[in-house]
């Protein structure tokens, strides 16, 4: 969250979870003109149910989701280093 909002200090950030509380994003923000959900990874493994199901439902233009793992785009899904998550917007 710092990073995020060190590099974009006037955008709010907020945080999502489905009404059983079995789902969470840890930020959602907007980008431009879309709501872009931001689940964040500690490691290498990246299964992000809780980030399908908010797709799923709300079907986002963007989504991201910062890890360990590499650069990388996969649909509207863009992956991002960690130490990239403050200039993720600048990366979509």
């Amino acid at each position: 969250m710092q990073e995020l909002k060190a590099n974009n200090p006037q955008m709010p950030l907020y945080y999502w979870a489905n009404a059983k509380n079995t789902a969470e994003i840890e930020f959602i923000a907007q980008f431009e003109n879309s709501i872009v959900p931001i689940e964040v990874k500690s490691g290498v493994h990246v299964q992000s149910k809780s980030l399908k199901k908010y797709c799923e439902q709300y079907k986002p233009n963007l989504a991201v989701r910062i890890s360990l793992k590499n650069y990388g785009k996969e649909g509207n899904l863009t992956a991002l280093p960690i130490y990239l998550a403050g200039h993720s917007f600048l990366l979509l």
